[in-house]
């Protein structure tokens, strides 16, 4: 039987789905800075606090921080350091709660493979990125490091299915900014917030994991 307090944050994931949906048609409405921004980081805060207040407190952390970025990004013109410091910080955030949760038993040879897949396909990534990364070049390698190893970890810690397509798909949505960054291939319209929400909803949907009667969840449910 759901508490109130639990009836309560599941509204709020609800508002935070249909809050980051609305900013697909925001080509279509366009606002001035800071309304644009306030309007692309909403969703992202009320899934930080949903679950901050399901007792996720680092995945909250993560959410959130994750907003400042989005934030930030919405300065004309956007401020890209600051919003790859941003996102990194929520990166780590998210990598400090994998770890927190690591479960030994549950690392499989999919999970490896995962990892390994992850690891050479950013480094071929950023190998071509690297000659038309300008001035950005140092914070776009570091960058690109952080979300690699945040996407690792999620495989190598036994992350619930969830988590791992969360963490792959931000790093899909991340590569599709950075084609257009580096290389001025637009992807089609709407597939980096597509791509990107969807990711932040899988990784706060961890939050909606409840303990069973007899035994014990998966601990990155538990405890993130």
């Amino acid at each position: 039987m759901k508490t109130a307090s639990h009836t309560g944050s599941d509204l709020l994931f609800a508002m935070a789905v249909g809050l980051s949906a609305s900013y697909l048609a925001s080509s279509l409405l366009p606002l001035d800075f800071p309304f644009s921004g306030l309007w692309k980081a909403s969703g992202i805060i009320l899934l930080g606090a949903f679950a901050t207040l399901r007792g996720r407190g680092l995945i909250g952390a993560g959410l959130l921080t994750c907003a400042i970025g989005d934030f930030l990004l919405e300065f004309e013109p956007p401020e890209w350091t600051l919003g790859m410091a941003a996102f990194g910080a929520g990166h780590l955030i998210y990598t400090a709660s994998f770890l927190k949760s690591a479960s030994r038993s549950r690392i499989t040879t999919l999970g490896w493979a995962g990892a390994a897949t992850t690891l050479v396909v950013s480094l071929a990534l950023a190998l071509w990125f690297l000659p038309d990364m300008g001035d950005l070049q140092i914070q776009g390698l570091a960058y690109q490091a952080v979300i690699t190893g945040m996407t690792a970890t999620a495989f190598l810690t036994g992350a619930p299915l969830r988590v791992r397509l969360g963490a792959t798909i931000f790093m899909l949505s991340d590569s599709l900014i950075a084609l257009d960054l580096y290389k001025g291939i637009q992807p089609p319209g709407g597939s980096v917030w597509a791509t990107y929400a969807l990711a932040q909803m899988l990784l706060a949907w961890t939050s909606l994991s409840k303990v069973p009667r007899h035994g014990r969840s998966h601990p990155i449910a538990e405890q993130s």
